[in-house]
């Protein structure tokens, strides 16, 4: 585990599984001076759904505070949650869970709207395009805007 640490307080990226962040979760943070701390969510309590990039503390477990090491600052928790990959649930039980989870939020479609399609993206070939196309600006040498004219 890779922490850092602002002043006295300390941060820690901690991976979960979409199971464990709405169903709850015991998971275990070994601190700097090698101590083992099990951090729970428990199941069942509406404020135990951990969220993307979800941020929590534990209070106490941070750096010693300068010139009172009886006091520590914090560890805060950044949570990423994982998600599954595709097909992962039959369609048939996809159904069966869209009932278990709070509804969705309909949009009533209407005459002025478009309906289109998202598709999947691979950023870094994208970055990679980017990068191209501005080296290839480069080598035309600079691109001139509109002029103002001269009277």
């Amino acid at each position: 585990q890779e922490m850092q640490w602002p002043q006295n307080d300390l941060i820690t990226k901690m991976d979960i599984k979409i199971v464990e962040a709405l169903c709850g979760f015991r998971k275990t943070i070994t601190t700097l001076d090698n101590r083992t701390l099990i951090v729970s969510s428990l199941p069942g309590n509406p404020k135990a759904v951990i969220k993307p990039n979800d941020i929590k503390c534990i209070n106490n477990e941070g750096m010693p505070v300068y010139r009172d090491p009886s006091e520590r600052g914090q560890l805060f928790v950044n949570f990423q949650v994982e998600f599954p990959g595709k097909d992962w649930l039959p369609e048939h039980l996809m159904y069966q869970l869209e009932r278990l989870l709070p509804p969705r939020e309909d949009v009533m479609l209407t005459d002025d709207m478009e309906e289109v399609d998202l598709c999947d993206v691979d950023v870094q070939a994208q970055q990679r395009k980017q990068q191209r196309e501005a080296y290839d600006e480069d080598e035309d040498g600079p691109q001139t805007g509109v002029q103002c004219q001269t009277q």
